[in-house]
């Protein structure tokens, strides 16, 4: 995810006043072995807080806080001002958050119909092709009896499918509209398990965070600053905060890997304890039109969907503003 802080600061701001209980940090060593200071962007820590600056857009200036607490990296403060000017708060004691829910890849019909393998560059015999022709359901399997689908040919053809519903469970609801010409094959194929699906193949988790230290590395015009111990479900890896000189741009990303073969994926990134009283966001949807999301009330439990036309949303805290960019993962 990416964030877009305000890129213009008022004369006369009001500030942004956010009761909070810090938890105390935890002891943070952080390498600065692959950060070079440049004039608008540095890093530094002090007190078991890593302190990182740069110029944004339009004479403005940035500075983000950092800290590890029970384990977890925590943006501390994150505030903005026009150069020369005071500093104002946008959110203190804030905490990533990702969800991941995970299946398993399955090729389908779709890349094992006749003209899809001589499109990959397979052959098809003329039996396999009449079988196809009148709808004879074992095609497939004659195909693969006769050698024109190999193992090695499922593994490289699988990643090629886009709708083979990974997280469909049979009797779990409404079937994928993409079943009436992607579906997997149905006594399997080589190492591929048949269907229907089970709910076992399924893995869905909350990222959980272990962190003890934290990296900054320099890289062209940006600073990486990296916090490993990331557990999310089947993956592990680390979280990575990227800021760029000249922007006001804060990429929030979780870096990992699975040992686990034939993965399918998708993921819910952003982050935890802002302010709701007083927030608002807005988008376009599917139609152009703009949608108004004043928050309060009660709260949701669960997650809200936004049907947003370019993956865009503006968030306005209290009386600061910044804009989301939802990432783009396909299961």
């Amino acid at each position: 995810m990416m964030w877009r802080l305000p890129m213009r600061m008022p004369i006369a701001t009001v500030m942004l006043v956010l009761i909070t209980s810090a938890a105390s940090a935890d002891p943070l060593t952080c390498s600065l072995t692959s950060y070079k200071a440049t004039p608008g962007l540095t890093a530094a820590v002090s007190d078991n807080t890593l302190t990182v600056t740069w110029d944004g857009d339009k004479d403005t200036e940035l500075r983000m806080r950092l800290a590890i607490v029970a384990g977890t990296p925590t943006i501390r403060e994150l505030a903005v001002r026009k150069k020369g000017g005071s500093w104002a708060t946008l959110v203190t004691n804030v905490t990533p958050e990702f969800r991941v829910v995970s299946g398993m890849r399955r090729i389908t019909q779709q890349q094992l119909r006749p003209d899809s393998i001589q499109a990959l560059g397979g052959t098809v015999s003329p039996k396999v092709m009449e079988m196809y022709k009148k709808d004879d359901g074992e095609w497939i399997d004659q195909a693969v009896r006769e050698g024109q689908i190999k193992a090695a040919d499922v593994e490289r053809w699988k990643w090629e499918a886009f709708w083979d519903a990974p997280l469909y469970i049979e009797g779990s609801g409404v079937r994928p509209p993409t079943h009436a010409t992607s579906i997997p094959p149905m006594h399997g194929i080589f190492g591929q398990k048949a269907l229907p699906r089970t709910p076992d193949e399924i893995t869905r988790a909350t990222a959980r965070y272990h962190a003890t230290t934290c990296e900054v590395k320099s890289n062209g015009g940006r600073l990486e600053i990296t916090f490993p111990g990331v557990t999310a479900g089947i993956f592990a890896g680390r979280l990575q905060y990227d800021v760029f000189k000249g922007t006001n741009l804060i990429r929030q990303v979780v870096i990992a890997r699975t040992d686990r073969d034939n993965v399918a994926f998708k993921y819910d990134g952003g982050l935890m304890g802002l302010p709701i009283q007083g927030s608002r966001v807005v988008w376009r949807d599917l139609a152009g039109r703009w949608q108004d999301q004043r928050f309060g009330g009660q709260v949701n439990k669960d997650p809200a969907t936004v049907w947003s036309s370019n993956r865009l949303i503006a968030a306005s805290i209290g009386c600061r503003a910044s804009t989301t960019r939802a990432p783009s993962s396909t299961p």
